[in-house]
């Protein structure tokens, strides 16, 4: 598909008549063919060291009926990539998005460009300042927007000062996101905020759709029940 800026998810599930079935993990399938989890980078690096691995993942997903793939961009924004490599953030990104883009063409998938937390998923206190997690987050999703995602997948966050950052940024720009989140057992973020005023919040930026990732089926049917 990859036409971002233009693209209607609802339009594309009306046209298939049913739900849109989502990719599952990429890091554990990589280590599963050999590819070894050498340093905080090795599931960016695998998309320069190892893309027919990564090109066989996404294009087994597909074959087992996924109507969007996730690219392997999940550690390729600057503050993680700047950290520990020499390796420009941008070229990580276009390799990954340009892997998604060749298993999916001729098929009718979406493509979701990954943007994770700038720091550790699990970490609870900052270590960057506010000003550089604004810029990461900007120049990672300006990126994958240049390389043609159908939206932008915001996973794994658990900070609401960062869940704004991303959240204005991409409805700002008229960006098509998802975002989903990560809670603990007492249904907060990490950073303390509960979820139903994080949910207040996200209702009034036109997210495609809300989700929760990384938690347990105890805590989603919590989540479930306090909605319901």
């Amino acid at each position: 598909m990859t036409k971002i800026m233009s693209f209607n998810i609802f339009t594309f599930a009306r046209k298939i008549n049913r739900p849109l079935l989502l990719d599952g993990a990429m890091g554990s399938l990589l280590q599963q063919k050999g590819i070894k989890s050498e340093g905080e980078l090795w599931t960016a690096k695998a998309n320069l060291k190892n893309p027919e691995v990564v090109y066989d993942i996404h294009l087994s997903y597909i074959k087992a009926g996924a109507d969007i793939i996730t690219t392997n961009t999940f550690r390729t924004n600057p503050v993680a990539v700047n950290s520990q490599s020499k390796i420009k953030f941008e070229k990580l990104v276009k390799a990954s998005v340009q892997l998604a883009k060749d298993a999916a063409k001729g098929q009718n998938v979406l493509i979701a460009g990954s943007n994770a937390p700038a720091e550790d998923c699990y970490q609870v206190e900052r270590r960057i300042s506010k000003k550089e997690l604004e810029r990461n987050h900007k120049r990672h999703i300006d990126e994958l927007t240049k390389n043609e995602c159908d939206f932008v997948l915001n996973e794994t966050q658990s900070h609401f000062d960062e869940i704004k950052i991303i959240c204005d940024y991409c409805y700002s720009k008229n960006v098509p996101f998802v975002i989903s989140l990560l809670v603990n057992e007492k249904l907060t973020l990490l950073s303390g905020e509960n979820i139903l005023e994080v949910l207040k919040y996200l209702l009034n930026r036109s997210p495609l759709c809300i989700g929760f990732n990384c938690i347990t089926p105890k805590v989603f049917r919590k989540i479930f029940f306090k909605l319901n």
